[in-house]
């Protein structure tokens, strides 16, 4: 019985290691087609993710709006559907 519990913990214990690195990608990972479909907020997280993952530090909310236009116009004009949203020049 209690060999069970603890089988069932690390399982349980392995399988949320897998879901938190698995959904932990880096800002920049995202595709063009995927951010262009993705609503403004998670557009934000995406581009707040990228400059954090960049300059280290998160940027501020006018930053934040900036950079989420201009990764769009980027995708929508010199990017295609696998670009990378880390493609996009930023500063």
């Amino acid at each position: 019985m209690q060999s069970d519990k603890i089988a069932l913990a690390v399982i349980a214990g392995l399988a949320t290691v897998t879901l938190c690195v698995s959904g932990c990608n880096k800002g920049g990972d995202t595709t063009c087609s995927d951010f262009l479909s993705q609503s403004q907020d998670k557009q934000n997280n995406e581009v707040k993710k990228m400059y954090n993952d960049k300059h280290g530090a998160d940027p501020n909310v006018v930053k934040i709006a900036a950079l989420r236009n201009e990764a769009k116009l980027y995708c929508s004009t010199a990017g295609h559907d696998g670009t990378k949203i880390s493609d996009v020049p930023i500063s």
